[in-house]
């Protein structure tokens, strides 16, 4: 069984909107250098900002699905930055919303999937199983067995 490929996901996204990822990194999305690079120096506060709007979330559910604790995120919007750690989780949960996203092809269709809490992945929504790097893994699988017709 082939697993998810971001070459696959990137090449597909070339002729629609830029991604989430490109989006909120300020990057070319397709290039992983460039995304590690914004990653590294802390994406500004921002970058949250319009993924928490995206996914039409509130700063309490996106600390959740961030593991960021509401001193910390109230710290971090005072430095108008994240760290690099806080950063990845972000691009990470964007990384979901463009899979998603991509497997829909409907935005608002592909958040209502994310919120849905699904047997597979133990009645936890894909947002709340990508809060860890292990989960979001899962999640990607997910998807790409989804686009390919392989359900388990």
């Amino acid at each position: 069984m082939m697993g998810f490929s971001f070459e696959h996901f990137y090449a597909e996204q070339r002729d629609r909107k830029p991604s989430m990822v490109s989006y909120i990194t300020n990057t070319d999305g397709r290039n992983p250098s460039s995304v590690i690079a914004a990653v590294r120096r802390g994406l500004p506060m921002r970058a949250y900002a319009l993924l928490k709007d995206s996914l039409h979330k509130h700063d309490a559910e996106m600390g959740m699905l961030l593991n960021i604790q509401p001193r910390t995120l109230s710290r971090r919007k005072k430095e108008a930055r994240l760290s690099p750690a806080e950063s990845d989780r972000v691009v990470r949960l964007a990384r979901i919303t463009d899979a998603a996203v991509s497997l829909f092809d409907d935005e608002q269709e592909a958040i209502a999937w994310l919120d849905r809490p699904l047997a597979i992945l133990n009645e936890e929504s894909p947002l709340q199983r990508a809060s860890t790097d292990i989960g979001a893994r899962e999640v990607e699988n997910l998807i790409g067995r989804i686009e390919h017709g392989v359900f388990s």
